[in-house]
This record gives C-alpha cells, sequence and structure tokens, in this order.
C-alpha cells in the first residue's frame, strides 16, 4: 500500500485559506521545465505538454541511470503559483507502468534563513499505477519539484526516474475526475499549445552529433521548445510545429512527410536530406541535382521572409554541399558561386517547406577535419531562426489529419538496410572500437563481439558479446563469457590451438583513458564462453597493437599472429602448433614495419594478409608510415619487400594509412585490393603487379572530407559482385554499389547504409536468410547499430569452411562459385572467388570467416570449388543451388587417438537428408509454410520449416530423436504429429516448436488419424503398438504391444467406427484385421487364419460409422461394427469418411500447390495459382549425412559406394580428396568389380547395376542404352535385397545374392553374362529351400561357395532351421554339395577367398531382428577341396562384435595372405601361417560399414562418414 508523509512547511509556503479557491481544474502552464539529466542523446523534455500515455519511450522523460545521484525534475513558473494537485503520469517500459517507488513533491523557499526546496510531502511504497494524483493543502511558490533518492525508481530501473507528465492544478482534483471528458479536452488544449511551439529535430540513426545538436541549441535559445524525433510518423509529427532534418541521406516515410506539410506542418531538409537519397520529398519546390565542391555563396534577394535583414555573406569549406533547382513551387533564397540554387523554399498545400544545401556552421577556413564543435556565423544564424519562424507561420497543423493517400494503397518499399537496433535491444551507447563475427557456439548462428575503450565512467565498462539466440533476438553475455577485459581496439575470431573450437584474440593500444594493460587471448570451450590464455600463450609481452591478423603464414597448419604496432614496431609471432606463440618478426624478414616513438595514430595501422600472386602462401599488405608496403610470401620461410607492386620504375602508393581491404571486385579470381585514405582501387594484375583504377570507377567522387575508419568488400545485394562499403567516423558511412564494368554508384542513402558515426563494423547473415546484415559500433559514444538486410532472395551461398590439416578455422582456404551451363547460357561463368582471412584490413573491421557469395540474377546450377592450403586438396559440391548454407570439410586428414594410429577421417560421403514426411499449413501470422521431417544417418533428427515465397527456412531440433517412420499427421487444430523411435511428438506450427513428446512402447508408425473428437491416434510396428493423445485435454494413452507375432508386422491402415472401436490392418507374411476396445481393452483380430494370406488387409472408415475391409486386394469385403466383422455381398458403399493423415494437404491458402522437395537439389517444387505456372524455391538446411551401405573399389581407383534415404553414390577420390555424388537408381547395397566395370546389387527390386569406369558417367535411366551406369533389370521375383555380389573366374561371369521381397523366405540368385548381355534367375527352391544367399566365395573351374541365412524378407517368417554352405557349379546351375557345418547357425555373413584357396568366413548364431544392428560372430577357416572346417575360432569375447549391413564386407585378403576383420571396435588380421587373430588398431569411431583395401589402406565407414586405415609397414 502507499504511505503519504506530510510534512509541515515554513508558514512563507503556506497560502492563506482562500487563496486557492475552487474553480475549473485547469493545468497550471509552466514556463520552464529542468532536469538533472536525460537519457536521450539531446536533453529532450517531453513533460508538460499534455502527453499522459507514451506509447514510445521516447514520449516521455527519462532521467540518466550511469550514476548513483537524485534524480529530479522542476516545474518553474513566472510568479508564485498556488498548488493544490500534483499529478505525475509515469512512463511505460514493455506496456507495464515504470512508476517510481518512493519520491518526494517539493517547493521552492525564500526567506531570511535559506533558499532551497522544502518538501510538501514524500511518497514511499508506490504502487506501479500509470498514474500518482496528490492533493495537499495549497501551496505557493514559483518552483516545484519531484525528487527521488538513489534506488528509489522503478524495480527495473532503480537509479532512474521515468515521467511522460507532470500536471499542477490550483485546485484539489482528486484521481476520479482524471480521463472525464471535461479532463481530455484539458490535456488536449494544452498538447496542441505546446505543439504550437515545438520544433521536432530528427535523431539520425546514430544519435545527435555536430549539425543537427548545433541547430537544436540555436532554436531553443530562440525561443523553440525543442524534441527529439525518431520515426518520422504520424503520430510523433503530430506533436510538433515544424520538423527539422539534417543530413539524412535516406529519408524514412517520405510519404508520411509530404503529408505532413500538406496538413498544416512545416519541414526543414538540410544538406544530404535534400534529396541525394531517393530524392526530393516536393519536387514541386525543388529538384536535387548534385554535389558539389565548397564554395561562397550569396542571397537571391532580401525580399522573403527569411532572407530579410540578412546581410552576411555565406561561406564554407564543408566537403560538399547540395546543388538544387528551384520548382513552380520554390523561391531560390541562397545562390552559389555559379548562380547554381543552394536554398529553395515553398509551400505544399496547408504547410511549408525548405531545403538548404549546405550544413550550416562551417565558417571560412575551417577544416572539417580539426573541428572541435559547431560554430554558427551571424548570417546562418538568422537565416535557421527565419526559416523555423516562416515555417510555423503556415496554417495550423489538422487534428487530427485528413486521411493520407497511402491508406488506399500499398506502403512504399522498405529501404534494403532496416535499423533494428532498439527493437532488438542493442542500442549500446559507449566509445565502441572493432566488431568481429563468429559461429562461437556452433548452433550455426553467428555470435557478436564488439571491443570497447571506456575512456569516461559512465561508458560500458566491459567489452560486448552478443550471443546469437536466434529470430533477431541476442543477449549480451561479456562478462559470462569471459572476454570482458581488456578494454579492447582490434579483434580476429580463429581457432589458436586447433581443438576445433573458436577463440578470440583481442588487440591493445593506449587510448583507453591512459590505462596499463595488454592484448589478450581467449580460448573458446565450443561454446560462448572463455577462458584467458595470453600469458600461456606467450603474448603477454605484445605492447601497444591496434589491427591484428590470425593467418597460416608458414602453411603449417595453425593459426599465427599479426599484429600492427601503436607507436612501437608490428609483430608476427608464429604458432607452434599448440596455440603458443614465439616472435618471429625479425626471423620472417618483417622488422622494418611499424615506427617506434612514432605519435598518435601515425601511418601504420592499415594491414591485410592474403595470397596476392596465386602461390598458396598469405601475402602482406601493410601501411608504414604513411606509404603502402607489399610483401611476397616465400613458401612460408620469410618475406620479401615487392616495391615496384604498381610497375617498373614506379614509387609505392602514399597516403592514408587507416584501413585497406582485399577482394575481388572484377571477379577474375584473384584479390584487388582498396586503399582506405589514399581513396586508391588497385586492380590486381597478377604476379604482384597493381593498377589504380580508381580515375572513372566513381569512387573518385567520394566527400574529400570524410575519414573512413575502416572499408569492406561486400555484396549486399546478392548480385555476385562486391560492393564497397565505408565506416566513416564522425561522418556518413558510404556505401558504393560495384555496377559489374568496373564502375562504382553511391547508393549510402537509397539503401539505408548511410549510418552516421561508425567506428567498427562487420558484415554477416545473422539471420541465416543469405543475405548480409550489418552491425556497427560508434564513434563519439554513440549507440551501436543493428540493421537487418531486407534483400531476402536467397539468391547467394554461405560457405562454411573446416580445416583439419590446415587450420581449423579455414583461414587461408579459396572458394570459388561458378554457375553451370544452362539454357541460353552456355558458357561457365565464375560468380565469385573468396578467401577465408580473419581479422585484419583497417583499424576497426575485419574479415568474417564464413564466406558469402551472390549469386546474381537468374538462378540455375553452380559449383563450388575449395582449395585448402596446407594439404592442396580440393573439394568440388555439384549442383548447389541458393540458397543453401555449405560446410565443407578437408578431407584426408588424420584422426588422432593417438599419434600414429593411422586412421583418416575423409569426410561425409552424402551430405544430404530425405524427408519421409511433410505438408503445407500456416504459422501464427496466417503465412503459408512447409514442414518437412529430415532424415539422416541419425534418423529424422529436425523438423525443416521452409517459406515457400522465400525459401527462408529454419531448423527445429527433434528433441531425444532416433529411429524413423513414414507417416505423419497435420491435424484439424493445425499440429503436426508422428510417431517414431519409440516417441510420439507434437509441433505446433504457430509456437514454431515442439509442444509434447513422450516415450511409447517399442516401434515406429506409417499410419495416423484424427477421431471426431480431435484426439490423434497411432498404430506402430513391427509389434502393434497403440497409442492416443488428446491435444485438449494433453492426456496421453500407451496400449502397448496389442497383436504380437513371430514376424515383422506392417500396419496398414487405421480406423475407428461410431461406438468407439478401433481397427487397424497387418501385412505381409499373413495379413489381419484387428479390433481393439480402448475401454475395455479388448483384442480381437477379426480374420480366420485360413483367411489370411501374404500381403496388406485392407479397411477404411465410412460415413455412416462403420468400417469396411478385405484380406487381399480382390478378396471379400466384410463390414466391422462394435468389434465384429460381417460378411457382405458385393462391394460397401464406398463413401470414404476422409482425414488428414500423412500430411496429405499439399494446397496453399492462395490456390498453389506443392509439387514436391528435392533435398538433394534444395528446392522447392510449387505449381499455380495458373494452369501452367511453376516455380522452384530454393531453401536450405543442415545435414549430418546420409547413412552409408557398403563401399567397393571402381576400377577407375576410387572408393564408390552408395547412401541410404536419400540413395545418392558417391566417389571418394584418394589422390584429390574430393567426394563426388551422383543421382543413381536404387540403394547400392553391395559392389564388386570385374575388368574396367563395377557392379552394384541395389534395393529395391534386386536391381543390377553396370558402370564401365572407361566412360563417361551419364544418369542412369531404366531403358536408357546409354546409361553410364547401365540399368540391367529388375530380379523381384528372386530377390529383393541384394547381399553379395562375386565376379567369376571366366571373366564374364557376375553371380548376385539377396534376401526375397516383403513377406517372403527364400532368396535366389541372379546370373548376369557379360558377353551375352543375358541374365538368368535361379529360385531358392533350386538351390536350399527356404534359404538366402548370405555370401559367396569363388572356387577354380566356375564354381563357387555359397553361404546362407535363415532369415526370411523383411515381414516374412523363418522356415529353415539353420544355415548352410553350399558349393554350386556356375555353368550348370546345380548344387553339389551342402551341409549344416555349424549346427545352430542362422546365417554365414561374409566369406573371402585367401592367396592359399582357402576360405575365411564369418558365422552367426543370433537369430537376425531387423532392430538389431551388429551380432557376435565365429571366424572360420573352411577348405573347399576337402569340404571342412580346419579352424575355427569364438571372437565376440576379445574382439566384440561385427556390424550388421545389407551387404557385409567384414573379411578381405590382403597380398601378403593375411586376412583382416572389420570388428566395430577397430580393425584385426589374421595370421594363417599361425592361426592367430591380433587387434592392429583401435578405431576413433564404430566401424559400421566396409570394407575394402586399396594400396595400402583399408577404407571403411560410421554412420554418414568414410573413414581409412593405414596398415602399418610389416604388419
Amino acid at each position: 500500500m502507499k504511505r503519504l508523509v506530510f510534512l509541515l512547511l515554513p508558514a512563507a509556503l503556506a497560502c492563506a485559506p482562500g487563496v486557492a479557491a475552487s474553480g475549473p481544474a485547469q493545468i497550471l502552464r509552466a514556463a520552464m521545465v529542468k532536469t538533472d539529466s536525460c537519457a536521450f542523446d539531446y536533453e529532450n523534455k517531453m513533460l508538460c505538454d499534455g502527453v499522459r500515455e507514451p506509447v514510445r519511450w521516447q514520449e516521455a522523460w527519462l532521467s540518466s541511470e550511469g550514476t548513483n545521484a537524485p534524480r529530479w525534475v522542476e516545474l518553474a513558473f513566472t510568479s508564485d503559483v498556488p498548488v493544490r494537485t500534483v499529478a505525475i503520469f509515469w512512463g511505460a517500459e514493455n506496456a507495464s507502468p515504470a512508476a517510481s517507488r518512493a519520491y518526494a513533491i517539493q517547493a521552492w523557499q525564500t526567506n531570511a534563513f535559506t533558499n532551497a526546496f522544502a518538501n510538501i510531502l514524500e511518497v514511499k511504497d508506490n504502487p506501479p499505477a500509470a498514474r500518482s494524483v496528490h492533493t495537499f493543502d495549497a501551496v505557493s511558490s514559483k518552483r516545484f519539484r519531484v525528487l527521488q533518492q538513489p534506488g528509489c525508481g522503478s524495480a527495473a530501473r532503480p537509479n532512474g526516474m521515468w515521467i511522460a507528465e507532470i500536471e499542477l492544478y490550483g485546485v484539489s482534483k482528486p484521481d476520479s475526475e482524471f480521463g472525464t471528458t471535461a479532463d481530455l479536452n484539458a490535456a488536449r488544449q494544452l498538447r496542441h499549445e505546446v505543439r504550437d511551439r515545438t520544433i521536432g529535430v530528427h535523431r539520425r540513426s546514430r544519435g545527435y552529433w555536430g549539425r543537427s545538436g548545433g541547430i537544436a541549441r540555436l532554436l531553443m535559445r530562440s525561443g523553440w521548445r525543442v524534441i527529439q524525433l525518431d520515426y518520422l510518423d504520424e503520430r510523433e509529427l503530430g506533436l510538433c510545429r515544424a520538423a527539422v532534418i539534417c543530413s539524412t541521406r535516406a529519408i524514412p516515410n517520405m510519404h508520411i512527410l509530404s503529408e505532413y506539410v500538406r496538413n498544416g506542418g512545416g519541414l526543414m531538409l538540410l544538406h544530404d536530406s535534400c534529396g541525394r537519397g531517393p530524392g526530393s520529398v516536393f519536387p514541386d519546390i525543388w529538384e536535387y541535382k548534385d554535389m558539389a565542391p565548397s564554395g561562397r555563396f550569396s542571397l537571391a534577394g532580401a525580399a522573403h521572409p527569411i532572407t530579410r535583414g540578412i546581410t552576411n555573406e555565406f561561406a564554407t569549406t564543408y566537403g560538399e554541399y547540395a546543388v538544387l533547382k528551384a520548382g513552380p513551387k520554390g523561391t531560390a533564397l541562397v545562390l552559389d558561386g555559379q548562380g547554381r540554387d543552394v536554398a529553395v523554399a515553398g509551400r505544399h498545400g496547408g504547410g511549408r517547406a525548405i531545403a538548404i544545401g549546405t550544413l550550416p556552421g562551417m565558417s571560412s577556413g575551417t577544416n572539417w577535419n580539426e573541428l572541435k564543435s559547431v560554430t554558427l556565423g551571424p548570417g546562418e544564424s538568422a537565416f535557421i531562426t527565419n526559416a523555423a519562424q516562416w515555417l510555423a507561420g503556415g496554417s495550423k497543423l489538422r487534428d487530427p489529419w485528413k486521411k493520407p493517400f497511402w491508406a488506399a494503397g500499398p506502403m512504399p518499399r522498405k529501404t534494403l538496410f532496416e535499423n533494428v537496433t532498439d527493437q532488438c535491444g542493442m542500442a549500446y551507447g559507449g566509445y565502441s572500437k572493432s566488431v568481429a563475427m563468429a559461429d562461437a557456439n556452433n548452433d550455426g548462428r553467428l555470435e557478436i563481439f564488439a571491443t570497447q575503450c571506456k575512456i569516461e565512467a559512465s561508458d560500458p565498462c566491459h567489452n560486448l558479446f552478443y550471443r546469437n539466440d536466434g529470430d533477431w533476438k541476442f543477449t549480451e553475455i561479456g562478462k559470462q563469457a569471459g572476454v570482458q577485459l581488456p578494454h579492447g581496439i582490434g579483434s580476429a575470431f580463429g581457432d589458436v590451438d586447433g581443438d576445433g573450437k573458436t577463440d578470440l584474440f583481442v588487440s591493445w593500444m593506449p587510448e583507453m583513458a591512459g590505462k596499463r594493460s595488454s592484448s589478450a587471448l581467449f580460448l573458446g570451450n565450443g561454446g560462448c564462453a572463455f577462458s584467458n590464455a595470453t600469458a600461456e600463450a606467450g603474448l603477454d609481452n605484445l605492447g601497444q597493437a591496434c589491427v591484428c591478423i590470425l593467418s597460416d603464414v608458414d602453411n603449417d597448419g595453425d593459426l599465427d599472429l599479426y599484429v600492427a604496432g601503436f607507436e612501437q614496431e608490428n609483430r608476427l609471432c608464429l604458432n607452434r602448433g599448440n596455440g603458443i606463440f614465439d616472435d618471429a618478426t625479425r626471423a620472417m624478414g618483417l622488422a622494418d614495419l611499424g615506427a617506434a616513438g612514432e605519435k598518435g595514430y601515425g601511418g601504420n595501422m592499415a594491414c591485410g594478409m592474403g595470397d596476392l600472386n596465386g602461390d598458396g602462401y598469405a601475402d602482406l599488405a601493410a601501411y608504414n608510415r604513411g606509404v603502402l608496403h607489399i610483401f611476397r610470401n616465400n613458401g612460408g620461410k620469410g618475406f620479401a619487400d615487392v616495391p615496384e607492386y604498381m610497375g617498373s620504375g614506379r614509387s609505392r602508393l602514399s597516403g592514408g594509412s587507416i584501413g585497406l581491404t582485399m577482394g575481388d571486385f572484377d571477379n577474375d579470381g584473384d584479390l584487388d585490393v582498396y586503399v582506405g585514405g589514399r581513396n586508391a582501387l588497385l586492380r590486381n594484375d597478377g604476379d604482384f603487379k597493381f593498377a589504380d583504377v580508381t580515375a572513372g570507377s566513381g569512387l573518385d567522387t567520394m566527400e574529400r572530407n570524410s575519414r573512413p575508419y575502416g572499408q569492406s568488400f561486400v555484396d549486399w545485394n546478392n548480385d555476385g559482385r562486391l560492393d564497397l562499403f565505408f565506416g566513416n567516423g564522425g561522418f556518413d558511412s558510404f556505401a558504393f554499389e560495384n555496377n559489374g564494368d568496373g564502375t562504382f554508384k553511391d547508393v549510402s542513402g537509397a539503401i539505408g547504409l548511410d549510418v552516421y558515426g561508425v567506428h567498427g563494423f562487420n558484415f554477416g547473415d545473422l539471420d541465416n536468410d543469405g543475405d548480409l546484415d550489418f552491425y556497427a559500433t560508434a564513434w563519439g559514444r554513440h549507440p551501436s547499430a543493428l540493421l537487418r538486410n531486407n534483400r531476402d532472395d536467397g539468391n547467394a551461398l554461405i560457405i562454411r569452411i573446416k580445416g583439419r590439416k590446415s587450420n581449423t578455422s579455414g583461414v587461408g582456404a579459396k572458394v570459388w562459385v561458378y554457375e553451370e551451363p544452362s539454357g541460353t547460357n552456355m558458357a561457365r561463368r565464375l560468380r565469385g572467388y573468396r578467401e577465408v582471412c580473419s581479422g585484419g584490413g583497417s583499424l576497426f573491421s575485419g574479415a568474417s570467416l564464413d564466406q558469402h557469395v551472390g549469386l546474381g540474377p537468374g538462378g540455375g546450377l553452380y559449383t563450388v570449388e575449395t582449395l585448402f592450403p596446407v594439404s592442396g586438396k580440393r573439394v568440388t559440391v555439384s549442383n548447389a543451388v541458393p540458397f543453401r548454407i555449405l560446410t565443407i570439410e578437408e578431407p584426408g586428414d588424420t584422426v588422432e587417438d593417438e599419434p600414429g594410429n593411422g586412421f583418416s577421417d575423409l569426410g561425409v560421403a552424402v551430405p544430404i537428408s530425405c524427408t519421409l514426411s511433410y505438408a503445407v499449413t500456416t504459422n501464427k501470422a496466417g503465412k503459408n509454410v512447409v514442414l518437412a521431417w529430415l532424415n539422416d544417418h541419425r534418423g529424422e533428427y529436425a523438423l525443416l520449416e521452409i517459406d515457400p515465397d522465400t525459401g527462408k527456412s529454419e531448423q527445429h531440433p527433434v528433441p531425444e530423436a532416433s529411429g524413423s517412420a513414414f507417416g505423419s499427421l497435420l491435424s484439424s487444430r493445425n499440429r503436426f504429429y508422428k510417431h517414431f523411435g519409440n516417441h510420439f511428438y507434437e509441433y505446433d506450427p504457430a509456437a514454431r516448436s515442439f509442444t509434447f513428446w513422450t516415450n511409447t512402447a517399442t516401434g515406429g508408425s506409417d499410419n495416423l488419424i484424427e477421431d471426431e473428437k480431435g484426439v490423434i491416434w497411432s498404430i506402430s510396428g513391427p509389434q502393434s503398438g497403440l497409442v492416443s493423445f488428446d491435444p485438449g485435454t494433453r492426456a496421453f494413452k500407451d496400449y502397448g504391444h496389442l497383436y504380437k507375432q513371430n514376424f515383422v508386422q506392417y500396419p496398414g491402415g487405421l480406423s475407428m467406427d461410431d461406438t468407439g472401436w478401433v481397427y487397424w490392418s497387418v501385412g505381409k507374411a499373413l495379413c489381419q484385421v484387428v479390433a481393439f476396445n480402448p475401454g475395455t481393452g479388448a483384442v480381437k483380430p477379426l480374420l480366420k487364419e485360413e483367411e489370411r494370406s501374404l500381403g496388406h488387409a485392407r479397411i477404411y472408415q465410412d460415413v455412416n460409422g462403420k468400417v469396411y475391409g478385405r484380406a487381399r486386394r480382390n478378396g471379400e469385403w466384410f463390414e466391422c461394427h462394435a468389434g465384429v466383422a460381417l460378411k457382405i455381398d458385393g462391394r460397401p458403399p464406398m463413401r470414404r469418411c476422409y482425414r488428414a493423415n500423412r500430411g496429405d494437404n499439399m494446397s496453399f491458402t492462395d490456390g498453389r500447390r506443392l509439387a514436391g522437395i528435392d533435398l538433394e537439389k534444395r528446392v522447392l517444387v510449387v505449381n499455380g495459382p495458373g494452369p501452367n505456372e511453376s516455380r522452384r524455391i530454393p531453401f536450405s538446411y543442415e545435414s549430418d549425412g546420409a547413412h552409408v551401405m557398403g563401399l567397393a573399389a571402381a576400377p577407375d581407383g576410387t572408393i564408390c559406394g552408395g547412401g541410404s534415404f536419400p540413395m545418392v553414390f558417391f566417389a571418394y577420390d584418394p589422390e584429390t580428396g574430393h567426394i563426388t555424388n551422383r543421382a543413381v537408381i536404387g540403394q547400392w547395397n553391395t559392389m564388386n568389380r570385374q575388368g574396367s566395370r563395377l557392379y552394384a546389387g541395389c534395393y529395391t527390386g534386386g536391381y543390377l547395376l553396370e558402370w564401365d569406369t572407361a566412360r563417361p558417367w551419364v544418369e542412369p535411366r531404366r531403358g536408357d542404352t546409354n546409361s553410364n551406369p547401365l540399368f540391367l533389370g529388375e530380379n523381384r521375383e528372386v530377390m529383393n535385397r541384394p547381399h553379395d555380389l562375386l565376379p567369376l573366374d571366366d571373366g564374364r561371369t557376375i553371380v548376385m545374392s539377396g534376401s526375397p521381397c516383403y513377406g517372403m523366405t527364400g532368396g535366389g540368385l541372379v546370373f548376369w553374362d557379360s558377353m551375352a548381355r543375358t541374365t538368368t534367375q535361379v529360385q531358392h527352391t533350386d538351390i536350399i529351400p527356404e534359404h538366402t544367399t548370405m555370401s559367396m566365395a569363388p572356387m577354380p573351374g566356375g564354381k563357387f561357395l555359397g553361404g546362407t541365412s535363415t532369415r526370411p524378407g523383411s515381414g516374412g517368417i523363418r522356415k529353415a532351421k539353420e544355415a548352410e554352405l553350399y558349393i554350386m557349379d556356375a555353368r550348370t546351375k546345380k548344387i553339389e554339395w551342402h551341409a549344416a557345418i555349424f549346427p545352430g547357425a542362422h546365417e554365414y555373413t561374409d566369406m573371402c577367398l585367401g592367396t592359399n584357396g582357402l576360405v575365411y568366413g564369418l558365422v552367426g548364431f543370433v537369430e537376425w531382428h531387423p532392430l538389431v544392428l551388429k551380432y557376435g560372430k565365429r571366424f572360420f577357416v573352411f577348405d573347399p577341396a576337402a569340404r571342412r572346417v580346419i579352424h575355427e575360432q569364438d571372437t565376440e569375447a576379445e574382439f566384440g562384435p561385427v556390424s550388421y549391413q545389407q551387404g557385409p564386407r567384414n573379411l578381405f585378403a590382403g597380398p601378403d595372405g593375411s586376412i583382416y576383420i572389420l570388428f566395430l571396435k577397430g580393425i584385426a588380421r589374421f595370421d594363417p601361417a599361425s592361426s592367430k587373430i591380433s587387434l592392429l588398431a583401435e578405431s576413433p569411431v564404430p566401424i559400421v560399414a566396409g570394407g575394402e583395401m586399396l594400396n595400402g589402406r583399408i577404407y571403411f565407414s560410421s554412420g554418414s562418414r568414410l573413414y581409412s586405415y593405414s596398415i602399418p609397414p610389416g604388419s
């Protein structure tokens, strides 16, 4: 409860009875408002103006909060006034009142004893109400004050005071009278009175400074009330009589400004605001023509009210002024020396506007770079004040405005860059320096780091580290991250200690209030936390440094450090490989750079590293005493000066020193250089020869007095050409767009990049939508700036490089992006060349590790080539489409658990996912979205949400994910459901998150339905697990496995009748229809045993409330109701009760339809709404890659294989380390070679393919004889899943074995004759009935040894008791011998022929199960001639299990006769001489699919990745 404490005032302040007589409650008009402080950039006293409910925080007065001092606001009058009521309307934060918790209301007392404020009353424990009203006995005084002691503010701002309005009344006015009609009319009248004496000055996106502030102060001294304008919208402009906009190139809301003036407002535009960006606001009053150099001005005449009485001559030395041309409604007021218009005024509707092309405050002879403050000459002052008076002298501003013209049509388009600083909570004001960006926690989003200088006590006390939480949400965690100190000047991200985690280097120089400090190295932990390791790294004695670069100058696989000295020499420190550095400056030939004893910024503060001559080593470009030096890197052993880089006999470039940047602006495949300060664009002509091409490029028109602190080549519009951005400190930033012909165009204001006061900056794709966003720190302690890029066309590639033998950050890697020939474009075209850099370049700006390449108009297919600096390996990614984030990893590096163990990680074989189900729906905003479940080697790992208009996508990880299933359901409540991996999930598109998940009985579901009450039901395989979920009550029920069989079941349908019974169908070996009563738990199989057969039963729900089904496609129909099945004659009614199932709805709300999702090419195919309309919309996603099913060595020396879901081919080239992916037919389970051909046995359908590696690859198509690989046919009659391929010694015959189709038992053989080009199929009944041949080994004379398996096809019933070995003559296709050698064996998993003629094999005794992927085995040696086992050994106890794949390759013979065995834990060797098995090496990853030996290495896979093992010599 609020407590009031009334205090006795001196008699001099107390009014005599009757002084404050009752009467109308009129607001007392204060003559002046004073405050202790203001949090605004300019002291913006939005008080006593009738604005009681601030919509924006700028519409209230907010005190400073940086110091622990009292806060107060005072209302002063010209004479004593009696006051009986004080009403305080509080500011609001996030729609909640920000009322002070304790304060005092005071009056000024003057008597013989004191002149001071005395309390009228004190308020304690004030509740957070929107207003506080206090009445008391009348008190008379000239000055009244509200005082708040430290810590008594609102809970959110304890040291701040936030007041929207203070109103004083001479009568008692209780709280109940506020909000009445009379009260509101009085407040409205006050607003109008205050508005008519108020001028608003636009606050640039970076705050007041210089000219705007000078004009604001001049107007205040002239008697105007000045407020700060931020938005320039109707509400804000309605608070002022006239508005002033100074130097803003891209004027926001020009349409609203036009209506403001038309409705009676006044508008003053100065300098760039006259039209330099999008043109004149009022073309009928003036037109913007151009910018001209400084000159002397004169008045056009003295007749106009603005120029009347002004006799002073105008002059300026400011870099430029705007040349205007008066329109038919305009009057020229000021002319330049050539008689051109410089200031023009005129009327527009009921209001007035004036354009002044100069920036006032520049007296003749002033050097802009040395300007410390703004001083307006007498003529300029009079001109500005006269202009303000004239603007306010027009018609009264209408209230409300007339209906604006834009209300009936679309709003004008936003600029390309939109300022989102405030809404993202990143308007951090402080004297800031450099900006670096990197994904510090490996979540796929860029974090932002910004150094702070802390020059004054009120500056932020630590560096800033913004964690990117996605969806434009950032959390500042500088202190928690451990990077708060030292106050830095430069920064660079990179992995310096080689642990794969992003580290951070921060350089220091003594600009921070003379504090002693040092540079710092922070080691990252893989999340957003760092530890200071400066001393341990040997970097605690670097001295004073500014620009810092991380680069591998000696190509030894680690990041070295180069820093530009401040008043000292530059330093090069080489990394030992473990994050410890040694000073190698002199040893590397760089001792002469930098300047000891040079004071101030000097001429050494620009340097950059990049491969300027294409030899694979990072060269150096660095300023020294104002002269640009270029040094050649001599193979990592030292640097050599290149003095004639500008041509023979020509001197080095001089002038400038603050910054440079490197980039391929002309897309010719090498690094060009732009030099800041000197304003020189240097084209790289090769072999360290550069040409200055600045003249005529458009860059030579840059304002001469600008002082760029940093510049950067960057493609902000995704047109495939590098543009140039300049951060200009105490000036507007410049943005010059690359025209593609060697020229640039100034588009700074037009695209919204004319940001004021930029110190440090960086560009990065902060929202992963394919375009580059922008973050900048401030010069002069202005707020930071965060700008969102609204390009949103997704027409780009983001490339993230991961080195292994090279440094893990990929620094020094080169990236080329080519557009492939298509349509009328028949030439391959380089779209962009990039080199990965970290730090460097300009004083406060650097490079991002992510490489962004815009792709220009047209679209198509692109090839990305990446060259790694240390290994020299080149990786090519084909068929890349925008928008896509590519992570490219260096192949061929060694994964070392222990040094020298010989294992190498070769990369992801198939970096693609697939989707088993997807749907079209709408999000919370009613916008169309596509939802797709992503599946890779991990199972279904994420739900992908895609915007079908822009392709923008977001990936939502599946909680506790494992396994996969084909079914999903989009419910009537717009929830997306899926049941897989023993889990049930609910995803809400409105919340954009998983809102429910839980464990279930084992299994996954292809069938989900929604009943009439909205309850979700799911039936899972392999043992009929039923669950239900009520979205309304959130009740989940797991009924368990309700119908168990001795085979894998495939539930095929799920329905309900109107009595509540649930029905589902079952296949494969023996179909069934099962009924279940959820109320009683009764389970009833409805088909009799004699009615069950191979295949799927079928059911459906009819609109009559009953369920109909039949045992097979042509079987008899029956009717199900209340758990009873009755046969019916003929066909049922067939009026299906359709409900959403498996995401069947593919139609968008606008009539379009989703035709497909191509995850390999990363495009949506959307048809409509017209009959012949179709679009391909690129999107991106992240994948760990498809599961590798098997691999083999091809005749061309590559390691080939196939992925599973998606079924994509891969080929790894051991020479280059490059992996190629191609589209094929089927899932390549097993492969083997014969001559120049590689044969592949493929699921589904027992496909056999033949690839002639001596001929070019031609995408395989059925029936196309020109295909290569060639589709040889389908063999579904004898097999579905091939397991082994055996080339016979006749050089023409290939034998393929495999298991049968779903539900069947016994797999046959296929014989391919490559000379006759014929196929022969042999049924299992002609081999060993009910068996499947799992493995084969060749024998002399066209014979082979076969090993069988008792397992059936998936969903089938095992009928054979134990597996056997057999010998077949391939010429006659007859069995010569067979026997169950190992009693109780279930499978001969793999066999191979040794060099000694013996066969080596693995046999298993555990019955196969589809959910078990590893089995213990017994190793054996078989003598085919004697037809007996001569050695056997149980391996599981010592070596563990082997993995199961559909085409196992666990055994192979080495050239020395040794037999190599792949276990999950590692690689073993069997010595035939000693009959002993020994473990060669324990693998760092589980060995899942193998195996092949090639050139002394064993190749295998684990999950989605390929690995190799180098066999030690002599083993």
